[in-house]
């Protein structure tokens, strides 16, 4: 298959009037999801089972970035990923992401990932996170977040850490992470 064929970039975007998407195709070739949902303001169901088979996907930017109404997303393979920016950035209904871990050995960037999730009480486990380098916005305003399912969060490779947690009001614990790489100046981790 030719790389066109292959990606699936902003391929339902901006489409405020779509409520309901029941995609039962083989995603497993897909190698870019980038915008895929973005802007699907009235989407409030995603009906894909559990899992969604996304194997060989490298980029998940802005997957259901402004996907305001949805309030359950099935989980994501993540094993191939080089980015999760912005991919649930501005989620502010979606309450659970089926699926217990993202496995993040190729990532490099979870800039805005999670921001503004605020009805999001519950993350899943981010692992290997040990290549990220961008954690900027990463749980910004992800206000009903109390703590995150692990007790460490390997950001030694982390160089933008800039308002990590900021306004994560209900956050009562945070993991252990090392800021040892850090280059900018990041006083506003927990801002708010």
């Amino acid at each position: 298959t030719s790389k066109r064929s292959q990606s699936i970039l902003n391929y339902f975007k901006n489409c405020s009037n779509l409520e309901r998407v029941k995609a039962s195709v083989c995603w497993s070739s897909a190698t870019s999801l980038a915008g895929t949902f973005y802007g699907c303001n009235s989407l409030k169901t995603l009906d894909m089972g559990d899992a969604w088979n996304t194997v060989n996907c490298t980029d998940f930017s802005d997957t259901f970035n402004s996907c305001i109404a949805i309030e359950e997303l099935p989980g994501i393979v993540t094993n191939m990923a080089t980015t999760l920016s912005s991919t649930y950035n501005k989620c502010s209904a979606l309450k659970r992401i089926r699926c217990d871990y993202f496995n993040l050995e190729n990532c490099k960037s979870l800039q805005y990932t999670f921001m503004t999730c605020s009805s999001l009480e519950q993350i899943p486990k981010l692992l290997n996170t040990n290549r990220v380098t961008n954690f900027y916005q990463t749980f910004t305003e992800c206000s009903s977040i109390i703590k995150l399912q692990q007790e460490t969060l390997d950001t030694s490779a982390a160089t933008i850490v800039y308002k990590m947690f900021a306004n994560c009001a209900s956050l009562e614990e945070a993991p252990e992470m090392d800021f040892n790489s850090v280059t900018s100046n990041s006083p506003s981790i927990f801002n708010g």
